[in-house]
């Protein structure tokens, strides 16, 4: 973990995009963002961890984690301040996650959920009262445009605006491969943030539905191959990489359709970004070699019983 905390911080040595820093400058590759290929190093971190330490986890919980827990403060520490509060809270749900998959007492689920709730209630609605005293100024800005983006329909909620527009300009069937709108000129970050709204008004909700149904499926997938697992490793692996798809989708769709802020969070091979893309492609990598990996245990199981 030092190492993708030093990792982190060279972001900070290079040139910031749109405001913000995470990306390194690769001479004759373009850019890397390291929080993106963080997220599945978290994973992978978590799950060794918990897998080894399965006989503590249960009845001395908060003593066998607190050292993991201890080592994830630097790099979330780094995303907040490059700001990039999108990918630190996924990463921040995922650890939570994985920590409530791990066999723990079903009351720590308990309180995390209504720890939740609270936070949840007072972050949307407590904003106005308590966030001036604690936010930045531009958290304070996207929590007012997810409120109502047409109190400054020419600034801030610009984007958020015409992703709605897009998202209506689609209907049923959509206006036709490359017929977009909104992509040519009004939605800024059409290849990123605003990827999946362009595809609704391209080609429609109907063929958006059969995306999200092709993605949902394979996040079921893995995580039946994670449920199904007698090894604490792979299942551990498998919830949480099946986690993170659901955590990306849900931001992402979250934020265009404005049931959460927006917070530039990619949609899974969709949205632009080549660090992105390899991240999740890692992913599924990951859960085919977990799923060949239990055939060959459930093949050996077979193989013993027999002799």
């Amino acid at each position: 973990m030092l190492f993708v905390s030093f990792f982190l911080l060279l972001a900070f040595a290079f040139s910031p995009v749109n405001g913000a820093y995470g990306w390194i400058q690769v001479p004759g590759m373009g850019t890397i963002q390291p929080a993106e290929f963080f997220k599945i190093v978290v994973v992978w971190f978590f799950a060794t961890t918990l897998s080894r330490q399965q006989n503590q986890v249960q009845y001395h919980f908060l003593y066998s984690v607190k050292g993991s827990l201890f080592a994830m403060v630097p790099p979330i520490i780094m995303l907040i301040l490059y700001p990039d509060l999108g990918n630190a809270a996924i990463i921040v749900l995922i650890v939570l996650v994985l920590l409530l998959a791990s066999g723990v007492n079903y009351l720590y689920m308990l309180y995390t959920g209504l720890i939740g709730i609270i936070g949840s209630v007072l972050a949307i609605f407590g904003i106005n009262a308590f966030g001036r005293y604690f936010l930045p100024e531009y958290v304070l800005s996207r929590f007012a445009v997810f409120r109502n983006p047409f109190i400054d329909e020419y600034g801030d909620g610009y984007q958020m605006i015409h992703g709605y527009y897009a998202l209506f300009n689609g209907g049923l069937f959509g206006r036709g491969l490359g017929n977009s709108i909104q992509k040519k000129g009004f939605l800024q970050f059409a290849h990123t943030d605003y990827a999946f709204a362009i595809v609704v008004e391209e080609l429609g909700l109907i063929v958006a539905i059969l995306i999200l149904g092709a993605l949902f499926y394979m996040v079921i997938r893995i995580l039946l191959i994670g449920i199904r697992s007698k090894d604490s490793f792979n299942s551990i692996m498998c919830i949480g990489i099946s986690s993170l798809f659901l955590l990306s989708i849900f931001i992402n769709l979250g934020g265009i359709t404005g049931i959460i802020p927006l917070t530039g969070i990619t949609f899974p091979f969709i949205s632009q970004g080549g660090s992105s893309l390899m991240m999740f492609s890692i992913c599924v990598g990951f859960a085919l070699n977990i799923s060949a990996d239990e055939k060959k245990k459930a093949m050996f199981r077979v193989q013993n019983a027999e002799e």
